[in-house]
């Protein structure tokens, strides 16, 4: 398995990206309209990094992409 394809982020550093605070990160994560991918292991949430940045790229160019 290549360990670069296999990338999170946690919710700290979702919310930096975001420009937003850990608490509204949680929520985004927690709701059901977040339009990225979120894993929840116990009480951790993990955000695999290449579905994050697509979302990302592509809300950053005007269209708002989904899951």
């Amino acid at each position: 398995m290549d360990n670069d394809n296999m990338r999170f982020m946690g919710v700290s550093e979702v919310a930096k990206i975001l420009g937003i605070g850990k608490s509204l990160a949680y929520e985004y994560l927690k709701s059901e309209d977040c339009p990225f991918s979120v894993i929840r292991i116990n009480s951790r949430y993990a955000v695999p990094y290449n579905g994050f940045k697509m979302w990302y790229e592509s809300f950053a160019n005007g269209s708002q992409g989904t899951k």
